[in-house]
């Protein structure tokens, strides 16, 4: 065989074996026919005394009945219901058309009141712990929407806000607009929270701390709201709306939707018809998958993607340990975002910290002002006392004197009495 042809038919074997790694990283990074796709039911328009789930990501549960169930992405939610997300798990939650609550990780709240329709807005949301971002539209004639906590309550008329419950203190600050500080007993208003302002609450004894500007911790997580999406809900459009699902095996897996982490193990969505979604799954040890897939009118749907172990990173067989350096990276970046966010908490109490110690340093000041007018007005009253008494003194001499000079006198009269014969 002449070498030109052993070159012709090894290049050939190359452009094979090339083609067909080409075609199993193709089938490992984006086909979806390998993920397991289950259809859903179509979405319904809420009734008026319903909210409804547009996001998820993560463990996000439902209490009604005296059960907890798994929220899915469509459900409504009533009047009484309790919210529960957990770590690393997101929920949004829409009233109507105008107004959207984004429910953070590690949250309870329940849904006190719900009401939406053309006659107005009744909406009052009981923040039982962690953190809810509202985006509520203008409010007009007797449309309420309250976020309550044990001590206080917050009423709106159309602003971007978030109120955060922590043991023993609630914070709410406000990017636009204004939120009202009611007394739950009264409806009161105790304080008026303006644009880029938050105020802190001890839920012991209901105390106001001091009206502050946003801190950066607040701001970041204001900026969050600006990224909330409103759907329109009514019955008429909702048919143009699409729920799309991702389930991931392990569930602990990190899930990506066009570059941007969305979630952990679980995320879905409500899409408009036409929309193109690239999911990207990942986990440390796992082979990642990749896939793209378009909202179709009627064509609701869950994937359900299960990770494939990726080789022994131990060279058992004699290769070299192979190290999977985009994993680490992101598994390094989590970890620096983690502390990142610790170290932002972290600030925010030395924040607070500082701004209750200058408050005891301006007390402070003032019982020393008081101390020391205090100390003047009882150098005053002793100075008065010494002059009081040294005028005493004067006194008790001229009565001396006066009385020496009445005795003489007497004597004297005594003595020309005699003289003069008269008893």
């Amino acid at each position: 065989m002449k070498t030109s042809e052993k070159i012709i038919i090894i290049m050939g074997v190359l452009t094979v074996l090339g083609l067909a790694a080409l075609i199993t990283v193709f089938l490992v990074k984006v086909s979806p026919a390998e993920n397991a796709r289950v259809s859903l039911s179509a979405l319904k328009a809420p009734s008026s005394d319903q909210a409804l789930i547009t996001f998820l990501s993560g463990r996000v549960y439902v209490y009604r009945g005296e059960e907890w169930k798994s929220a899915g992405i469509g459900d409504f939610l009533e009047a009484d219901d309790y919210v529960r997300v957990f770590a690393d798990a997101y929920c949004e939650i829409q009233f109507g058309d105008g107004s959207v609550v984004a429910v953070q990780e590690n949250t309870l709240i329940k849904m006190s009141q719900v009401f939406h329709g053309d006659q107005g807005l009744d909406i009052e949301l009981d923040l039982k712990l962690g953190t809810v971002l509202c985006s509520v539209q203008k409010l007009v004639g007797n449309s309420k929407f309250t976020v309550t906590s044990p001590t206080m309550a917050f009423g709106v008329r159309g602003t971007k806000f978030f109120v955060q419950k922590k043991q023993g203190t609630t914070l709410v600050a406000v990017e636009e607009g204004k939120v009202a500080v009611l007394s739950p007993n009264t409806g009161a208003e105790r304080l008026l929270v303006g644009n880029k302002q938050e105020v802190e609450i001890n839920d012991t004894d209901g105390s106001l701390g001091k009206l502050k500007d946003l801190s950066a911790l607040s701001e970041s997580q204001l900026e969050l709201i600006n990224k909330l999406k409103l759907l329109p809900l009514k019955e008429k459009y909702i048919i143009e709306l699409v729920k799309m699902a991702v389930v991931a095996d392990p569930l602990d897996a990190e899930i990506f939707l066009d570059g941007e982490r969305v979630g952990y193990g679980v995320y879905a969505g409500l899409f408009p018809v036409g929309t193109e979604l690239g999911f990207t799954i990942k986990h440390t040890g796992y082979l990642e998958k990749s896939f793209k897939v378009t909202a179709e009118k009627g064509g609701d749907s869950e994937y359900r993607v299960k990770l494939e172990l990726a080789k022994p990173m131990a060279g058992l067989d004699g290769e070299k340990i192979s190290v999977d350096l985009r994993a680490l990276a992101e598994e390094l970046k989590g970890n620096i975002e983690l502390l990142q966010n610790k170290l932002q908490i972290t600030e925010a109490e030395k924040e607070r910290f500082r701004s209750k110690m200058q408050e005891l340093n301006d007390d402070l000041k003032k019982l020393a002002q008081k101390d020391s007018q205090l100390e003047i007005q009882v150098k005053q009253l002793r100075d008065e006392k010494n002059k009081l008494e040294q005028d005493l003194k004067v006194i008790n001499e001229e009565m001396k004197a006066l009385q020496t000079e009445l005795d003489q006198k007497n004597e004297l009269l005594r003595s020309i009495h005699e003289q003069s014969g008269n008893p």
